[in-house]
């Protein structure tokens, strides 16, 4: 007669281990799902304090100046990629763009307004820090580092003579922070603060040259897709 013992403690031995296992096997799929490449278009505020503006004209002596900015915007792309729970790579295009109230600097005309602008591509390492789940979506405090060029920094100063002083290729980094979320539909969403600091541009234009600052400070809000 067939024994019914073993099948009945087979039987406990399975409903054991899926009681057992079936969270992992969860959890396991949730990381599957969040791994793997993504899109965003992201936008916000940028503030830019004073900066150097040390304007050295076409035939003459450097003169040391300032260029008082203000409050701007940026927006931007990025395509990234989550390598696993915590880390992500991105790569990005950015605009940036900041009111200028005034520039002083000896030789320069004087200057009643204008922008500072910038168009970099930057790429980045971000660590996911915490997670922290709810009944819609999985939110993840983070921070990042990153390093680029600045393709162009445009300084259009308005005044008795308009003057526009331009250069690109110049070296940048960043520091991110912020915090995202992404709900079970694969929609993505965040807030997060930038600091970008360009390698001293040396900023060229038809009566001379600015040896000129930028490091603007932003705040931006970000929408997106993970595949």
């Amino acid at each position: 007669m067939f024994d019914l013992f073993p099948v009945s403690r087979l039987a406990g031995i399975v409903a054991v281990g899926a009681v057992t296992f079936s969270p992992l096997a969860a959890v396991a799929a949730e990381s599957d799902a969040s791994r793997g490449p993504y899109v965003e278009i992201f936008g916000g505020l940028s503030t830019l304090g004073d900066q150097n503006f040390d304007f050295t004209p076409t035939t003459g002596v450097k003169a040391n100046g300032r260029l008082d900015a203000g409050r701007g915007w940026l927006g931007g792309a990025a395509l990234g990629y989550q390598a696993n729970e915590n880390i992500r790579v991105e790569a990005e295009i950015i605009y940036s763009r900041n009111q200028v109230k005034g520039a002083t600097a000896t030789g320069l005309a004087a200057t009643n307004g204008g922008d500072y602008a910038s168009l970099a591509i930057m790429g980045s390492v971000l660590l996911d820090v915490a997670t922290y789940e709810t009944d819609f979506a999985v939110f993840k405090p983070y921070v990042g580092v990153g390093l680029g060029f600045i393709e162009e920094v445009d300084a259009d100063l308005k005044g008795g003579v308009r003057s526009e002083f331009d250069q690109g290729g110049k070296l940048a980094y960043q520091i991110r922070g912020g915090v995202r979320w992404r709900y079970e539909s694969g929609v993505i969403a965040g807030f997060g603060l930038r600091y970008l600091k360009a390698d001293n541009p040396l900023l060229k234009g038809p009566r001379g040259r600015v040896d000129a600052g930028y490091d603007p400070l932003s705040f931006n809000a970000s929408v997106g897709w993970s595949f």
